[in-house]
């Protein structure tokens, strides 16, 4: 798996963020978006925020004590 980090990412300001968590996603065009395929996504990985694994296994547990209950 290759993971590709950019030395020096763009941060989007707050009022950036506000207008692009504004957008619609029928809003936007996907028009000069390469075309895909199978092969494509054969290659492709799940790749998760360690934040959210967190998160996520701490609401398993939660959900597996009141499962238990």
């Amino acid at each position: 798996m290759v993971i590709r980090k950019l030395s020096n990412p763009y941060q989007p300001s707050d009022e950036e963020l506000v207008q692009i968590r504004a957008i619609y996603d029928g809003e936007i065009n996907f028009s000069d978006a390469p075309e895909t395929d199978l092969e494509f996504w054969s290659k492709a990985t799940k790749v998760s925020a360690k934040t959210q694994e967190k998160k996520t296994s701490k609401n398993k547990i939660d959900r597996e004590q009141k499962h238990e209950n």
